[in-house]
């Protein structure tokens, strides 16, 4: 369980209901303190502060975990990075897409194997999916997405 800005994944133990500390993510000098964000601000405020300070901390927005990797997502300097960390080969790979840009990476809503679900609003499909992964049959389809849609399912498989 994450909850957001912070760096701290936790356990929650299904029998006693205990909420322990699991990981803690590090970024050095990038490292955040949700301690120093004020409280009882509006939600427009906590972006406005992520934006202001983006190019001195690091905002992990979400954790995602299975059998095989641990997904770590945050924003950073104005990008959205992914950190694939494989449990077995212990191997750790970043990478980023820039922000208000088509093709974010943020959190996903599911992760079952190598593939990573969202469940999307139709007009923000666009941000979630960027045309360079995409055949022109299914680019001309999301262009045709109408907001009073239903939500859209995306599936990344992961290599």
């Amino acid at each position: 369980m994450h909850t957001f800005p912070s760096n701290i994944v936790y356990y929650v133990d299904p029998v006693s209901l205990e909420i322990k500390e699991r990981v803690k993510m590090g970024f050095g000098k990038a490292e955040f303190n949700p301690d120093e964000m004020p409280a009882d601000k509006p939600k427009q405020f906590y972006r406005s502060y992520l934006e202001a300070f983006s190019n001195k901390y690091a905002f992990v927005s979400g954790v995602r975990e299975n059998d095989q990797y641990v997904f770590v997502f945050y924003y950073f300097n104005k990008k959205y990075f992914v950190a694939r960390f494989n449990k077995k080969t212990k191997e750790l790979q970043n990478g980023y897409s820039s922000f208000n840009k088509p093709g974010q990476f943020p959190p996903g809503d599911l992760l079952i194997g190598n593939c990573l679900y969202y469940v999307c609003e139709p007009q923000y499909v666009k941000y979630v999916v960027s045309d360079d992964l995409l055949d022109k049959k299914l680019i001309e389809v999301i262009g045709c997405l109408q907001n009073t849609d239903n939500k859209v399912i995306i599936k990344y498989h992961l290599k």
